[in-house]
């Protein structure tokens, strides 16, 4: 009989009972997983999802995929809360993944997510320690290219070139 067959006859209990040996001898109270350390890295969108913060707020899930040979098909996830307080630098970071930002409003912004996933990023991860004594992961996208860096214009920044074309195109 296979295993797969002989699991299938076992109930959830036996089951679980065929590992309480592993359960025991493993330690749960350390995290074995270690952090990547900081540096440049290469990356793809691996998963990306809209979801809850633990405080409610939104909050769009990055998972990346290290390309890097080093840490190769590692992942390391990137939390972006869109609160009023973070919505320009959520808005910066977008267009630093290849979004048009002003391509569509925040409240469908589930809709454009996933264009983003296998998305080739470069970014630099460093970590900012918090008052509890850990440290968090940031982000620094390297941009969509050098001519790109800068920050994306708001709607009523381009309102307003676009007022001051038509002023100058008037004057003459």
């Amino acid at each position: 009989m296979s295993r797969k067959k002989q699991n299938d006859d076992l109930s959830m209990e036996e089951r679980l009972a065929q590992m309480d040996e592993d359960w025991g001898q493993t330690d749960g109270s350390k995290n074995e997983f270690e952090q990547l350390p900081a540096g440049d890295y290469n990356a793809s969108i691996y998963d990306v999802e809209l979801t809850q913060s633990s405080n409610g707020n939104p909050m769009v899930k990055l998972q990346h995929q290290i390309l890097d040979p080093e840490f190769e098909n590692r992942f390391c996830w990137h939390n972006i809360v869109l609160t009023p307080k973070s919505i320009k630098i959520a808005k910066q970071t977008f267009y630093q993944l290849g979004m048009d930002t002003e391509d569509f409003e925040l409240a469908d912004l589930e809709d454009h997510l996933e264009e983003l996933r296998g998305k080739e990023v470069s970014f630099k991860l460093s970590y900012k320690p918090n008052a509890d004594g850990d440290s968090w992961p940031r982000y620094r996208y390297k941009g969509q290219s050098s001519a790109d860096n800068e920050k994306p214009a708001t709607k009523k920044a381009k309102k307003s070139k676009k007022s001051k074309k038509k002023t100058k195109k008037s004057r003459r």
